[in-house]
């Protein structure tokens, strides 16, 4: 009987820590609704925070050059944060 009982609490707990890691995660790395201002006001985007920058441009049309694919390795991709 302990064979069986053993992992199945293990399971259990297991997945109830990782239940909670699910919840957190949601509730922590909640940063709402963003504005990116692109060259002073040239162009400005709102979009859900939470992203890499790089993902978040290129999903909008915005290209930067990133020779590692933005894992920030080779230094291609910089840009400056104001704020």
């Amino acid at each position: 009987m302990e064979i069986i009982v053993a992992p199945l609490v293990v399971s259990m707990i297991s997945s109830a820590l990782a239940l909670i890691i699910v919840i957190v995660d949601g509730v922590v790395n909640n940063y709402g609704e963003v504005e990116i201002d692109i060259n002073n006001g040239k162009k400005k985007l709102k979009v859900k925070g939470g992203a890499p920058l790089l993902h978040t441009l290129s999903s909008t049309g915005i290209f930067v050059p990133s020779a590692c694919g933005g894992r920030g390795s080779c230094g291609a991709c910089k840009v400056k944060v104001l704020s």
